[in-house]
């Protein structure tokens, strides 16, 4: 059985990368490619998709793939089983390692200390398959832009005051945006967001879309 093993990892950044993949659903589909992870997952009615990579040389001091540039697939049903894992080996002198099996899926994770060794099955082959994305279609997803209608630039303290102020009584509550140029301005603040790449914008569609944006970030 071949093995990827992160050293001395950073615990703290090592979770916080499957906390962020598995903030849509518990249910994670994760390729490793040399050193290049990336997983996705979808929100429970299938309406939003999100990808998280990463390189994994980063997240360790050192870093070991037998299986090189082969795709390796981890799938988790339950990613919340290995965040309590890695809450429980502390920071120092931690080592993960995934145990693959011939097919390229990983069986198991094993993350361990001097003092403690614990293991985390991982979900059988086919269990997660509808989460594997073909390239194609996972450039149409991510990259390609033929279609695109909105585009728009928010900080973290913009989006977080948007998402509270939808979060309001609609019936009583008015929110409207005035476009200037390249930017709309929410005309109940003084908050200016910066736009690009649209006549029209739809109030609906953004109030509808937020929800959903506020666990992919």
């Amino acid at each position: 059985m071949s093995k990827i093993v992160l050293e001395n990892v950073a615990v703290k950044r090592f979770a916080n990368v499957i906390k962020r993949s598995a903030s849509l659903d518990n249910l994670i589909f994760i390729t490793v490619k040399g050193s290049e992870f990336e997983s996705t997952a979808y929100n429970a009615n299938k309406s939003a998709l999100k990808a998280v990579s990463v390189d994994c040389e980063k997240l360790c001091d050192r870093f070991v793939n037998e299986l090189s540039d082969d795709a390796v697939k981890i799938q988790f049903s339950n990613a919340n089983k290995l965040l309590s894992v890695l809450s429980l080996v502390g920071t120092e002198g931690v080592k993960v390692t995934f145990d693959i099996a011939s097919n390229n899926y990983a069986r198991k994770v094993t993350v361990e200390n001097d003092e403690i060794n614990l293991t985390v099955p991982c979900a059988d082959s086919n269990a997660l398959a509808f989460l594997e994305i073909p390239d194609r279609v996972r450039f149409n997803i991510f990259e390609d832009t033929t279609n695109l209608l909105y585009k728009f630039d928010v900080n973290d303290a913009e989006f977080k005051y948007m998402n509270q102020l939808f979060g309001l009584n609609k019936e009583s509550v008015r929110v409207f945006f005035n476009k200037i140029g390249n930017d709309v301005i929410l005309e109940s603040s003084s908050m200016i967001i910066p736009f690009d790449n649209c006549e029209h914008f739809d109030l609906l569609i953004l109030l509808n879309i937020l929800p959903v944006v506020s666990k992919l970030i």
